[in-house]
């Protein structure tokens, strides 16, 4: 119990501090250690091949996140107000984003792999409502992220970005959305 209480509130923590973020890479470094520590809550609780398989998947769009925020921010600058209107110059890019976001952000259909499990396990009610909380601070960190992107106005100036997100990129995030939904609808 104590463990669970622990490495769940570390996790709010962290969540907490990933939401107020400014700098794409601060907020990028606060996403995994927040999904870090649900991981090994998660393998914690249950250390199976089915949760290794889901924390592998859950990790793989965060490294896919990661990877998109990166080249982003090398390219526009680091600060997350320098992805407004990034949809206008990386349709494509932005839309990778934005399916990372959604899945990060743990809603259905990818909710059942974390954090489903861990609410349907032997987790105590107070470890719940962490979780829970857990869960509102990724989705709103991770919506901010797609509202810089998508929903803000277009970029002023001369910026041109070009094929910021390479094929195998968008292969890998569909790939892993497929596997995702097909362990979510077969499980």
């Amino acid at each position: 119990m104590q463990a669970h209480f622990i490495l769940l509130a570390l996790s709010l923590l962290s969540s907490i501090f990933m939401v107020v973020q400014r700098q794409v890479k601060y907020f990028t470094i606060y996403s995994w250690t927040t999904y870090i520590l649900l991981s090994f809550l998660a393998l914690y609780v249950d250390f199976s091949a089915r949760v290794a398989a889901t924390v592998a998947l859950s990790l793989g769009f965060l490294l896919v996140f990661s990877i998109l925020s990166y080249r982003c921010s090398t390219s526009l600058g680091g600060r997350l107000d320098d992805l407004n209107g990034l949809a206008f110059l990386s349709p494509k890019t932005t839309w990778l984003l934005a399916i990372s976001c959604y899945a990060l952000a743990m809603l259905p259909p990818f909710a059942p792999f974390i954090l489903e499990h861990l609410i349907n396990t032997k987790v105590e009610p107070p470890s719940v409502f962490l979780l829970e909380l857990t869960r509102v601070m990724l989705l709103l960190g991770f919506a901010k992220i797609v509202a810089h992107g998508l929903l803000k106005a277009e970029r002023g100036g001369s910026v041109h970005v070009k094929n910021v997100t390479p094929y195998a990129l968008t292969v890998a995030v569909l790939i892993i959305a497929s596997i995702i939904l097909f362990v979510g609808v077969g499980g």
